[in-house]
């Protein structure tokens, strides 16, 4: 406690000399009078980070704002002899995560910076609200803002398909909706969105579909999703629409349809990273298999219709990460067939978690001379792999100078 009291009247004293900051954090330990000395002489900073300060008011976040002598203390216009603080005219990003400020005092800020691009608070839905009450009494019909962050359990009465009208400059939607939000989304969105963090409250349907089959998806690069549940009339809307997708992150705890999963060399021509998890129960071989083989697919975490629908075609991919059940056909015979069908020549991180598949020394042997730019490699989880062999994998690691890791 007290080396934080120290801390902040170390910030109050040091910010009155820091007139060419750009980029402060001061996660957890603003305070109001540390936003008034950023106000009053941090002019050129551009990224501030106060997230989980509770030390922070509505009336300290007024500080960042321009204001005249005639309206000292309160957010105002800009006119350039009258300025007695010219607050943080630069600012274009700014983190408010978990502090107690309202959404009228946000949407004030937003209103006197203008170049403000990025604004981190979680109750953005509400922001938007006030935004559109300024509206009415303002000049300005359109916001800056790039980034929105919503949470339908708290604002079941914000209308998504409202949001282009405020924001229309939307690049990135980090959502937690229900899957009817998401055929809002399809039907009206910005063109220029590149990426979507989404969390389905509800079973994946026809509206996550629609959306990745919109012409508002058309243009993502950075998809990911945690669903409980993922069908592959999704995942074939991502890959047929979303052609200049970089970044692919999905986690679920089961895949459906995958029999729709073909493989084209259409899909992912531009996808770097791709992070599977699919969190299932894997099948137990105890049990008697009295359907023909039927039960044991259904429990399968993932197939390899999917892993192949994923990665054959993905030819300039980074980092590839499947954590996943598929002991059942995952092996070193496998393994070499899907590297014949991509060899992964940019391939720099490799993770296959499959818990009790047969790989081992053969498997590490394949990978470490098929894949030339491999620099981690993760084999924690494989079955047949001798703590021995990896510790004498590492020995030659180090006396040869290899750039790789071995985890």
């Amino acid at each position: 406690r007290d080396l934080n009291v120290a801390f902040k009247a170390f910030c109050e004293e040091i910010l009155v000399k820091t007139d060419r900051l750009t980029e402060l954090v001061l996660i957890a330990k603003c305070t109001d009078n540390i936003l008034q000395c950023i106000g009053e002489n941090c002019q050129q900073l551009v990224h501030l980070n106060v997230a989980i300060s509770d030390g922070i008011t509505d009336k300290g976040v007024a500080f960042l704002a321009p204001a005249k002598k005639t309206d000292i203390g309160v957010v105002g216009d800009v006119e350039s002899e009258d300025v007695c603080r010219a607050g943080c005219y630069n600012l274009k990003v700014f983190n408010l995560k978990d502090c107690y400020i309202s959404p009228g005092a946000v949407a004030a800020l937003v209103l006197e910076l203008p170049k403000l691009r990025r604004l981190y608070y979680t109750n953005m839905a509400s922001v938007v609200q006030e935004l559109n009450k300024f509206k009415t009494t303002s000049k300005i019909e359109t916001f800056q803002l790039d980034y929105f962050e919503f949470y339908s359990s708290e604002n079941e009465n914000f209308e998504l398909r409202s949001l282009p009208d405020t924001l229309p400059y939307l690049t990135t939607l980090k959502l937690l909706i229900k899957d009817e939000h998401m055929n809002s989304l399809s039907k009206c969105c910005s063109s220029l969105l590149q990426q979507v963090d989404v969390e389905l409250s509800s079973d994946t349907g026809q509206g996550c579909v629609n959306f990745f089959k919109s012409k508002y998806a058309a243009n993502l690069t950075n998809i990911s999703l945690q669903v409980t549940s993922m069908p592959g009339d999704c995942i074939l809307a991502i890959a047929q629409n979303c052609t200049k997708l970089n970044t692919f992150k999905l986690t679920t705890s089961s895949l459906e349809q995958e029999e729709k999963l073909v493989p084209s060399c259409r899909y992912f021509q531009n996808l770097q990273y791709l992070v599977c998890r699919v969190y299932s129960e894997e099948w137990d071989s105890s049990e008697e298999d009295e359907e023909g083989g039927q039960a044991r697919n259904n429990q399968l975490g993932m197939r390899s219709q999917s892993l192949e629908f994923l990665v054959q075609h993905s030819v300039k991919l980074v980092e590839l990460q499947i954590q996943a059940h598929c002991s059942n056909y995952m092996n070193v015979c496998y393994l070499a067939q899907l590297l014949q069908s991509n060899p992964l020549a940019h391939c720099e991180k490799l993770v296959i978690d499959s818990p009790h598949s047969e790989l081992g020394r053969g498997a590490l042997d394949l990978v470490v001379s098929s894949i030339p730019s491999l620099k981690v490699l993760m084999v924690t989880r494989w079955k047949d792999i001798a703590h021995c062999c990896i510790r004498h994998y590492k020995d030659e690691i180090k006396k040869n100078n290899w750039d790789l890791e071995i985890i």
